[in-house]
């Protein structure tokens, strides 16, 4: 059943591009586009370099009733189309029209490392890094359209990204007048749903004027959703939970990770273990960050195998604790191989020279590994955050990780 569910997936998505392409032609488009099976997209012939990412429309498409359907393709053929006139070469022309694009940090760097693994220039997709799992760009914003600003836009206008995110930031104030709105007691919930709703936390005034019990403490789950509630807030951290989880299914999702606002800057904030509302936000936030690491291995292979670096990337996986039932992430660390480790809350270590079913030689928590072998990890310079490690423990200290973790 398997095999024929991801037959009729692949099948369904070639579909879907051939009624983009087919709808493409029909507007005018006069570009020829092939259909990338492997990354779900359309990429343009001849040295253009277009690149049309088919994910979110695809699961907007699925999500609407087969009535509505037409619709989704309509608003995006149009948006594709007013999005291709082109950008103002003068930035007083397009200063009116910018606007900040907050984004799952992922999303950025997977762009520069899909260029990489295809052998081209390095994408240059500026951006700020916020709360360390998010990042705020700039999007020249049109009635129909969103257009991804890039470095070498920026340099035809000659400003930098901050001055112009300064400018996109002003923008959206004047256009977020009204304020956020009740979702619960003590917890609010932004109301535009213009797709800048998440880039609202680059407003910190405008969310500081709420009442919350203690710091305040937002989750923007895709682009249309800001929630917010206080640091000292169970119950409105419950309700604000229920919400993202329900939004992190609609389209264009971005991450789990809550943040919190201290002296003007947003930083992680991960509920106390003892409060409910922890295990609920743990659970989507690991869960988020596994689809990222998925990702990125994937393309950190194809950018190894581009330019020859022999080096292991390591998967990040999710296994149920027997002892507290806890879902927890982990990955392997092996011997004989240059690896790139993820952040896990587990590291296995494992001696592919011993027998069978003697492999797993120790396990440790992260915190553990770093106290007893940190100095053979190198944090390595990509995000989501992975550890270069090119030598195993030795006996004594596999003895002393074997003793911290305890019994299975």
């Amino acid at each position: 059943m398997d095999i024929v569910d991801r037959l009729l997936g692949s099948y369904r998505r070639r579909q879907f591009a051939r009624l983009i392409t087919a709808g493409l032609r029909k507007a005018g488009e006069p570009l020829e586009f092939r259909y990338d099976a492997r990354e779900f997209r359309l990429v343009s012939s001849g040295d253009t370099g277009y690149l049309i990412n088919l994910g979110n429309t695809y699961r907007e498409y699925l999500a609407v009733p087969r009535a509505e359907r037409p619709l989704v393709l309509s608003r995006f053929l149009r948006s594709w189309i007013e999005g291709r006139k082109g950008i103002p070469e003068d930035f007083a022309d397009a200063s009116h029209d910018l606007l900040p694009g907050v984004r799952n940090r992922s999303s950025f760097e997977i762009m520069k490392m899909q260029a990489r693994a295809e052998g081209g220039t390095e994408f240059d997709w500026p951006y700020r890094v916020v709360g360390e799992h998010y990042g705020a760009g700039l999007v020249y914003d049109l009635p129909h359209a969103m257009s991804q600003i890039n470095g070498q836009q920026l340099e035809r206008w000659g400003v930098e990204l901050e001055e112009a995110l300064e400018l996109a930031v002003g923008n959206l104030e004047q256009i977020s007048g009204q304020g956020l709105q009740p979702l619960g007691p003590g917890v609010w919930r932004s109301p535009w749903r213009d797709n800048y709703d998440a880039s609202r936390i680059l407003l910190p005034g405008m969310l500081e004027a709420h009442d919350v019990e203690g710091d305040p403490v937002v989750m923007i789950p895709n682009r249309d959703t800001l929630l917010l509630t206080g640091s000292d807030d169970q119950d409105g951290q419950m309700i604000m939970a229920a919400t993202a989880a329900e939004a992190l299914r609609r389209p264009r999702p971005l991450h789990a990770m809550p943040l919190r606002l201290r002296y003007g800057t947003w930083t992680p904030y991960l509920p106390p273990e003892d409060f409910a509302s922890h295990q609920p936000i743990r659970q989507m936030l690991i869960g988020i960050m596994s689809r990222d690491y998925g990702d990125q291995k994937e393309l950190l292979q194809a950018v190894h195998q581009a330019d020859g670096t022999g080096v292991f990337v390591a998967g990040h996986a999710l296994m149920q604790e027997r002892r507290t039932g806890k879902v927890v992430s982990y990955c392997m660390w092996a011997r004989g191989l240059d690896s790139l480790l993820p952040r896990t809350d587990v590291v296995h270590f494992a001696d592919p020279g011993r027998p069978e079913g003697e492999t797993l030689v120790a396990s440790a928590t992260w915190d553990q590994v770093m106290e007893i072998v940190g100095d053979r990890v190198e944090p390595a310079d990509v995000y989501p955050e992975r550890f270069l490690v090119r030598s195993f423990p030795g006996p004594d200290e596999l003895d002393r990780l074997r003793e911290a973790f305890g019994p299975p």
